[in-house]
C-alpha cells in the first residue's frame, strides 16, 4: 500500500447536479424544438450550465487532503490557501462514516482524531473513504513503530559494523570479547 496519497472531494458528490443540470439543457432543447422557446434562450441555458459545472469544479479543486509518511494535511480555498497539518504521532484514532447516499456512491467522511479529545478534523467526501483510512492508519504505525526505537537499539548499519566473520572470534563459545568489539569500532 502507498505511503503518499493526495486526493480532493469525489467528483460523485455532484452527480445530483450534474443530472440537474443534464435535465435543465434537455428540456430547454426540448422546447427549443417543439417552438415554445427561443434558441437564443438555449444559447443562455447551456451558458449557465457550463458555469454551475465550473464552479462545482472550483469548488472540489478548493479542498485537497493529504496523507504522507509524517502527517495528514488538509488544505482550503483557491487563491488565498490555508493549511492545516495534523503529525501522525498527535492521532489517537481514525473513522469513517457514509450516510446512505455517500454508501451508494462509495463516498464517505474521515474523521481524524487528535491526542486532545475535544477535537477532531472531519476529511470530507473522500472516494473510496475506507482506502484513505488505512493508508493513515498505515503510516501511523510505521510513525509509532520508528518513534518506539530506543537509542541502545542498533541500527541497521550499526548491527553490519559490529557482526564479525567468524575467523576474528577468539573465544570457545564462538562470540568475540567486549574488548575485540570496542578494538574493531574504534578501527572504523
Amino acid at each position: 500500500m502507498r505511503d503518499f496519497i493526495r486526493t480532493t472531494n469525489s467528483r460523485k458528490l455532484y452527480f445530483p447536479h450534474y443530472v440537474l443540470f443534464f435535465a435543465t439543457m434537455a428540456v430547454s432543447l426540448y422546447l427549443v424544438l417543439k417552438g415554445t422557446l427561443a434558441p437564443l434562450a438555449l444559447g443562455g441555458a447551456f451558458v449557465v450550465v457550463f458555469l454551475a459545472v465550473c464552479v462545482t469544479e472550483i469548488h472540489r479543486a478548493s479542498q485537497t487532503y493529504e496523507v504522507n509518511p509524517f502527517s495528514v494535511i488538509h488544505t482550503i480555498g483557491i487563491f488565498s490557501r490555508h493549511s492545516k497539518r495534523i503529525d501522525l504521532l498527535a492521532i489517537n484514532s481514525v473513522g469513517v462514516t457514509k450516510s446512505f447516499y455517500q454508501r451508494l456512491l462509495n463516498i464517505g467522511d474521515i474523521h481524524v482524531h487528535v491526542a486532545n479529545a475535544s477535537h477532531q478534523t472531519v476529511l470530507r467526501n473522500l472516494h473510496a473513504p475506507n482506502t484513505f483510512a488505512q493508508i493513515i492508519e498505515q503510516n501511523l504505525q510505521k510513525a509509532r513503530k520508528g518513534n518506539n526505537k530506543t537509542s541502545d537499539e542498533p541500527d541497521e548499519n550499526t548491527r553490519t559494523l559490529i557482526q564479525t566473520p567468524k575467523k576474528q572470534q577468539t573465544q570457545k563459545n564462538g562470540r568475540e570479547t567486549d574488548a575485540e568489539i570496542l578494538e574493531r569500532l574504534q578501527e572504523v
